[in-house]
């Protein structure tokens, strides 16, 4: 449908054309800012119910406003609200083409493209949080191939701070790069995943810099568990996203087994290292918990010791 193609962009210019706040469209439409926030993202596209709505309130402010509007092109678009069309935006390939390496990229194209949909789904995290002392935390991320032949990647913290960015599959090995525009910051992560098949399970180390008087810079142990498939209806795979987040962001006591527990608190050091451990933070393939089964099934009780 043409009025799906840079649905974003058309919207930011009609509210910025009519001086129209995302706070108060949301308002007006009664749904929460930051859907409107990622329907001016192009992140989602808004439900018919919503885009009636939205179209009508938009109506009252611009007589004689329709449906078939969102089918215009951008210039005819602004032609109509009587302003100049905005240039061109950059688009999320060519943003992601000019921050990767252009080899790293090109194989992470091929690997989407032949197995994107092993790893696009809504996944939870475990890992510990600088100042939790034992406690472990949960965040979620929604993960799906998007249109452009990339693998899109939202990881909310906390259950309210948003990262926007891509995975890149790369080996056996997915990279995942995102960030906060609000604050700038960033958080990166490299996971081993399940050669060859769908991975339900994967277990690695994340990077980033908690923004604060230190600017704490931290590396620690993550794991990421499937908790559901995307269907390819984002608005429907939106709203279960909106359902994980609402969960418990501490993990609950008893919650975490004592063997995960291990890896997301690691003995690391000189002496560890002494006594067959490791010196640095590390996450070997042959003994990650990445899986193609969810931890706690009959597949974890029957595998052979190591």
């Amino acid at each position: 449908m043409a009025r799906a193609d840079h649905f974003g962009e058309k919207l930011t210019l009609v509210l910025k054309a009519l001086s129209i706040s995302r706070g108060r469209l949301a308002a007006e439409v009664g749904v929460d800012k930051s859907v409107v926030g990622r329907w001016a993202s192009g992140t989602v596209m808004p439900s018919s119910l919503n885009l009636e709505r939205l179209t009508h309130y938009i109506a009252g402010r611009a007589p004689g406003f329709t449906l078939l509007d969102w089918d215009r092109e951008l210039a005819a678009l602004a032609a109509l609200l009587g302003v100049a069309a905005p240039a061109a935006a950059e688009s999320s390939s060519a943003a992601v083409s000019n921050f990767l390496p252009e080899a790293m990229l090109a194989e992470g194209r091929a690997n989407i493209s032949a197995r994107g949909g092993d790893f696009a789904g809504i996944w939870r995290t475990t890992r510990p949080q600088a100042g939790m002392k034992d406690q472990l935390i949960h965040d979620h991320i929604l993960q799906w191939v998007a249109p452009d032949g990339l693998l899109r990647h939202i990881y909310c913290v906390a259950g309210q701070i948003r990262y926007e960015g891509w995975a890149i599959p790369i080996h056996d090995q997915l990279y995942t790069i995102t960030s906060d525009a609000a604050s700038g910051t960033f958080i990166f992560t490299i996971l081993h995943g399940v050669p060859r098949r769908r991975a339900m399970v994967m277990e690695g180390i994340a990077l980033n810099c908690m923004r604060g008087r230190d600017s704490l810079i931290t590396a620690t142990p993550c794991l990421f568990e499937r908790v559901a498939d995307v269907t390819g209806d984002m608005a429907a795979d939106e709203a279960r996203f909106t359902d994980a987040i609402a969960g418990p962001v501490i993990a609950p006591e008893g919650s975490i087994s004592a063997e995960v527990r291990a890896r997301m608190f690691p003995d690391i050091g000189p002496v560890a290292a002494a006594n067959g451990g490791h010196r640095m933070l590390a996450v070997a393939l042959s003994n990650s918990l990445a899986s193609v089964a969810p931890l706690g099934s009959s597949f974890w009780t029957q595998r052979p010791a190591e």
